[in-house]
């Protein structure tokens, strides 16, 4: 496993502004909610965060493949292909998450999808992983097997949890 280093807000800031820019060039700025979630996750925190229907809770972890491989650029001990894995209940909500993620260039997989190849996960090939909370323990699994290096070794250079 990665010993994750603290990253200041100031250093979060700034990886933010280019990322934002190239990923989400729609969006000026996160609100001081959204930094406070990202900056604690990035600095391995539990985040619960309770904000109102269409007030940006996605994006915040939208943003973590890019400020991870960012903050590796960087020099911290982060991994420069985070996988980021996400449980969903509503199916309708996960097919929405992955279209916009695949319009933005971003890989994303829903362990409910019939088009999943194993082969891919297991090497790492998605930034986002969905899955519900009924198939949480194959995402147990596919944590487990990940976090392991029992895939080629690419699993322990690109995984990012939180």
């Amino acid at each position: 496993m990665f010993v994750m280093d603290y990253v200041p807000e100031s250093v979060l800031e700034a990886i933010l502004t280019s990322v934002l820019e190239e990923r989400f060039p729609e969006i000026e700025s996160l609100t001081e909610h959204q930094k406070k979630a990202l900056h604690a996750v990035i600095n391995r925190k539990d985040v619960f965060a309770i904000l109102p229907t269409g007030h940006g809770k996605s994006i915040i972890f939208q943003l973590l493949p890019d400020v991870c491989k960012y903050l590796c650029l960087s020099g911290y001990s982060y991994p420069h292909h985070a996988i980021i894995l996400v449980v969903c209940p509503l199916k309708s909500l996960v097919d929405s998450h992955i279209r916009e993620l695949l319009n933005r260039g971003i890989s994303a997989a829903s362990l409910s999808g019939e088009d999943v190849d194993e082969n891919n996960l297991f090497k790492g090939a998605y930034s986002f992983v969905f899955g519900s909370p009924q198939g949480s323990f194959f995402l147990v699994y596919l944590f487990y097997n990940l976090s392991a290096q029992k895939f080629n070794g690419v699993a322990k250079r690109n995984l990012a949890v939180s």
